[in-house]
């Protein structure tokens, strides 16, 4: 074996390199070594390198036999194995299949991930409306009440889905303050009736999530939805958080998430997946409702596709809130025409009648003279 700073041979750089993969497998969790926050001495105790350094060593494009030294006695304070064995330089040059047997994956501690606390406070205890499309709702968007509770050290979340008109359950969900599925729970259960009696509230229903059915990250909430009833249906929701937790905002607007339905249950015929557009009633104020059958809510509430894929990305997400934040869409009232006058409407759509015609019998003219350019010998029909 070279010395010091002296490279070490083909085969014995061939054999130190794969050996070095395997080893940075057995120790880093996501099997590579984070480029990014990478720091030498740091995020390997003793492995006194460069992040190029090691990515030569690693492709086997240059390995001195001080760096073989160093990633020996530092890739050694990982191994936990009952010898208590170190790993020597010497070991890095064997055949990859003899270093495995010598030094078992089995036997390396893991390196844990500094992980960023997530701060879901940007978005427990708060009321959410809710908008989303569905395979029978083509030219309207259905409604939801959501909340998302955080006490004692748990969270709880509940949603109230299938609304028409907010106005029909503003009384006691829209208006109410609550900090608890329980009490949510009961409202709805006293109102029930009420509105399965009524056509244009009869798809209402209610989904709660307790403590261990709600999972995080600094990326996406995930919520496993169920409805109580005799036949439970059953929904997951996967809400988009990335850009709000790497961008440290103070409040939250609204985002969007990914809707997954089982076809258990009364209401479950179809497995099927769908965008629910969020916008905080606690952030956004005394805002009115977007308006559910204008066609510019209804295309930004289906989902983007690319290559078959559904997307509901980090894209997707700021499209949302930038459309929320709009002082559009929002007014359902017929009034808010009430000023365009018809007379004058009619003569604008006329001339722009006249103007198409004419644009059109143009461009016709100009399509018969290139054939006869192109074809000269015959005539245009």
């Amino acid at each position: 074996m070279a010395k010091n700073s002296e490279p070490l041979s083909q085969k014995e750089t061939q054999n130190c390199s794969s050996n070095l993969a395997y080893l940075i497998e057995c120790v880093f969790p996501n099997g590579r070594i984070p480029a990014k926050s990478y720091e030498k001495n740091k995020t390997i105790p003793g492995l006194d390198v460069s992040h190029s350094t090691l990515n030569n060593a690693r492709r086997g494009t240059y390995i001195s036999y001080d760096t073989a030294r160093m990633i020996a006695s530092a890739f050694s304070n990982y191994y936990v194995g009952k010898s208590k064995k170190k790993i020597e330089p010497e070991n890095l040059l064997l055949e990859t299949a003899e270093f495995k047997e010598k030094f078992p994956e089995s036997e390396f501690k893991k390196k844990e991930d500094k992980v960023k606390a997530t701060n879901l406070k940007l978005f427990t205890n708060k009321v959410y409306r809710g908008y989303y499309m569905l395979r029978n709702s083509s030219y309207k968007a259905y409604m939801a009440y959501f909340w998302f509770f955080y006490k004692n050290g748990k969270y709880s979340a509940a949603m109230l889905r299938g609304i028409s008109n907010f106005d029909d359950v503003e009384a006691p969900f829209g208006n109410g303050k609550f900090d608890n599925i329980k009490t949510l729970k009961t409202y709805f259960k006293d109102n029930v009736k009420r509105y399965q009696a009524d056509k244009s509230t009869a798809s209402i229903h209610f989904y709660i999530a307790e403590h261990e059915d709600i999972r995080y990250s600094s990326n996406c909430i995930q919520i496993n939805f169920h409805t109580e009833e005799a036949d439970a249906c059953y929904s997951t929701m996967y809400w988009n958080i990335d850009i709000v937790s790497k961008s440290n905002q103070s409040s939250y607007t609204g985002g969007s998430a990914l809707m997954v339905d089982t076809n258990e249950g009364a209401r479950g015929k179809d497995i099927c997946a769908f965008k629910l557009g969020l916008e905080c009633k606690d952030t956004i104020g005394e805002k009115d409702p977007l308006n559910n059958t204008a066609p510019q809510v209804i295309a930004e509430l289906i989902p983007k596709t690319r290559n078959g894929i559904l997307l509901i990305d980090n894209a997707d997400d700021a499209n949302w809130y930038r459309f929320i934040n709009e002082k559009t869409f929002r007014n359902n009232n017929p009034d808010a025409f009430i000023n365009v006058d018809p007379f004058r409407l009619i003569m604008n759509l006329a001339n722009l009648e006249n103007k198409y015609a004419s644009k059109y019998e143009e461009l016709n003219g100009l399509i018969e003279q290139l054939k006869e350019i192109v074809n000269p010998d015959k005539k245009s029909e």
